[in-house]
């Protein structure tokens, strides 16, 4: 394995992340948003309407699916970049290097895009 490869995976990944960082206020603003309208209603309404203890399950939920929300939307980002010619994906895969390292590129990409939302 040659430790260039790495180098260039590492420097794309932080590439992903300098274009991931404007966005990052606005995905944990709307996060918070949608998270505390959720469990408002679920904690605070449902309740007096007689279903109780769907609050603590609403939580672990939202983060779940914000995470997932997420990921998707990069996934669908990744769809539209293999089926158009001049993309940003068909610019990675002339780099030297194999095509593995852009897909694990994604993938990481990904999963930390998903962690960082779910974490908060």
């Amino acid at each position: 394995m040659n430790v260039s490869y790495f180098q260039t995976l590492r420097q794309l990944l932080i590439k992903s992340f300098v274009v991931y960082k404007p966005q990052f206020k606005d995905k944990i603003i709307n996060g918070l948003i949608w998270s505390g309208i959720t469990i408002l209603v679920t904690a605070y309404i449902m309740p007096h309407i007689g279903l109780k203890g769907y609050g603590a399950f609403m939580v672990a939920t939202t983060a779940v699916s914000w995470g997932f929300f997420s990921t998707i939307n990069n996934i669908i980002s990744l769809v539209y970049d293999i089926t158009n010619e001049g993309s940003n994906l068909t610019y990675q895969l002339t780099l030297p290097v194999p095509q593995w390292i852009i897909f694990a590129k994604y993938a990481l990409e990904n999963s930390y895009q998903s962690f960082i939302i779910t974490l908060l």
